[in-house]
C-alpha cells in the first residue's frame, strides 16, 4: 500500500476507534477492550469487547432481567464462577467507513449475574470474523468464564 493510503487509512482507523470508544462511554461502558491477538499463523484476530456493569436496585431484580431476544437470534444460560450468564449471540451489519456497507458482524452479548447483589455485567463482544463463529465464541466463552466480581476496596 502506498504511503498516501497507508495514512489515510490510519487516520480514517483512529477516528473509527475515537467513534467508537466515545458511543461506548456514552452508554455507560466502564472499559473498552480490542483484541491484539494473532492466530498460530499470524493472522490478526480483529474482536472488540465493551464491559458495562449496570445497578439493577436489587439481587431480585437482576434475577428477573431478560436479556433481549429477535428472530434469528441464538440464546443459552450457563452457570459461571463469576455467577449465572445468558449468552445471546446475532449477525449484525455494519455500518463503518472501514467496511462496505452491511457487511456482517458476529455480535456475542453475555449478561452476568451477581448471585449476592445488584449487579448484572454486560459483556457485549464484537467481531467482522462471522465465517469463524464456531472458533470465536469458545474464546468469547472462555473471557466471560473467567470473570469475577470485585467489591471495591
Amino acid at each position: 500500500m502506498p504511503g498516501d493510503e497507508a495514512v489515510a487509512l490510519r487516520r480514517l482507523l483512529v477516528e473509527e476507534l475515537r467513534g467508537a470508544s466515545d458511543r461506548a462511554a456514552v452508554a455507560g461502558a466502564q472499559q473498552l477492550v480490542l483484541s491484539l491477538m494473532r492466530t498460530p499463523q499470524g493472522l490478526p484476530l480483529p474482536a472488540s469487547l465493551v464491559v458495562t456493569v449496570v445497578d439493577v436496585g436489587t439481587p431480585a431484580a437482576a434475577a428477573r432481567l431478560e436479556l433481549p431476544v429477535e428472530d434469528g437470534d441464538e440464546r443459552d444460560s450457563a452457570r459461571v464462577p463469576g455467577g449465572h450468564v445468558v449468552r445471546r449471540v446475532r449477525e449484525v451489519a455494519v455500518d463503518s467507513a472501514l467496511t462496505e456497507p452491511g457487511t456482517p458482524s458476529l455480535a456475542a452479548d453475555y449478561w452476568l449475574r451477581r448471585e449476592d447483589g445488584p449487579h448484572v455485567g454486560v459483556l457485549a463482544f464484537s467481531t467482522p470474523l462471522v465465517a469463524l463463529r464456531d472458533g470465536v465464541l469458545p474464546l468469547f466463552d472462555a473471557v466471560v468464564a473467567s470473570a469475577r466480581w470485585h467489591d471495591p476496596a
